[in-house]
């Protein structure tokens, strides 16, 4: 005769179900545990030891978990481009941390509970081969599109309105999705600092943006001067009603916030792909910056690009004299 299911030699259901869910675990945990990124990355990083009370999660520079904590030692992530900067959050509280010390090929973390820095210990082996030399974007004749945009992977975005109010008669041209290409139909100058950028729908998401141009690029050569002064010039309050563009951000770009929020001065590293502090006006005249080339950040920007390191400040004093706009011949 079967067995019912209740029958006393079994245990109740519950009982059966436990027994087989820790008979499962029992299993995974004997399983061992493989590297939690593909194998041909070039930036590889491993956990060493960790001696934290508490459990911690190894950040980028955004902030989003790489996958490792303190616990997982010997356990490693590989990624295919090196993090412009690493943290750890503590699991129970959801501080973030970006207190580490850097010695050779190992980075020693701190939680803020001591000053020991064995918090948790990464090993780094970063192969990662230099970027590509920069390509400015060609700059092409044509018409914008206003009403529809495609996507890198052919799909249809959809696309942030048009310009409207005080901006409602400015022309969008067209960005490629790799950023290779311009065709620029309108221009919006900033009254205050005279930074000039083209308005632009990015074909990679759909987006309306504002794109720098630079003095010496090959997009300053088709802008209609005298008519973006006369007629399409503005208070910065307006222009960053537009984004600034965070997807191809240009060699050395500097920006910052106009709308008080936030005085901070950023400038674009090529080769590190991240944007960098400078910490004071001697270390801005230092870099080479000048006040002419700071284009307006919108609100939300520093939230959509990567912070690095910042520039190390300099031991010379500010210059008195020094040119707000780059001298030219």
């Amino acid at each position: 005769m079967s067995a019912r299911r209740d029958d006393p030699r079994l245990g109740t259901p519950t009982v059966v179900i436990s027994l087989l869910i820790v008979l499962g675990l029992l299993i995974i945990s004997l399983v061992p545990v493989a590297p939690v990124a593909a194998a041909d990355g070039c930036w590889r990083g491993t956990v060493i030891s960790g001696e934290a009370h508490f459990t911690l999660l190894l950040l980028d520079a955004r902030g989003r978990s790489l996958g490792l904590t303190n616990r997982d030692i010997g356990r490693s992530i590989t990624l295919s481009a090196a993090p412009a900067r690493l943290g750890i959050r503590i699991q129970h509280s959801g501080a973030i941390k970006w207190d580490v010390r850097s010695v050779g090929a190992r980075r020693y973390f701190e939680d803020g509970e001591d000053t020991d820095y064995n918090d948790l210990v990464l090993e780094v082996n970063d192969t990662c081969p230099p970027r590509p030399p920069y390509n400015p974007p060609r700059v092409s004749t044509g018409t914008g599109s206003t009403d529809s945009a495609g996507t890198s992977d052919g799909a249809q975005a959809t696309p942030t309105p048009t310009p409207s109010g005080p901006l409602a008669h400015v022309g969008v041209g067209w960005m490629a999705a790799d950023g290779s290409e311009i065709v620029p139909v309108g221009f919006v100058r900033d009254a205050s600092g005279d930074q000039t950028y083209a308005v632009v729908r990015r074909a990679l998401d759909g987006k309306v943006v504002r794109y720098w141009v630079a003095p010496d690029s090959a997009l300053a050569l088709v802008v209609p001067w005298e008519e973006v002064k006369s007629n399409f010039t503005y208070s910065v309050e307006v222009i960053i009603t537009i984004p600034l563009d965070d997807q191809y951000p240009q060699p050395d770009q500097v920006a910052r916030r106009f709308d008080g929020g936030d005085e901070r001065i950023f400038s674009y590293d090529y080769g590190m792909d991240f944007w960098r502090q400078v910490p004071d006006t001697a270390t801005f005249q230092v870099l080479g910056f000048y006040w002419c080339d700071v284009t307006a950040a919108d609100a939300t920007f520093w939230e959509r690009v990567t912070i690095g390191v910042p520039h190390p400040p300099t031991s010379l004093p500010e210059q008195a004299d020094y040119p707000n706009c780059q001298p030219t011949d």
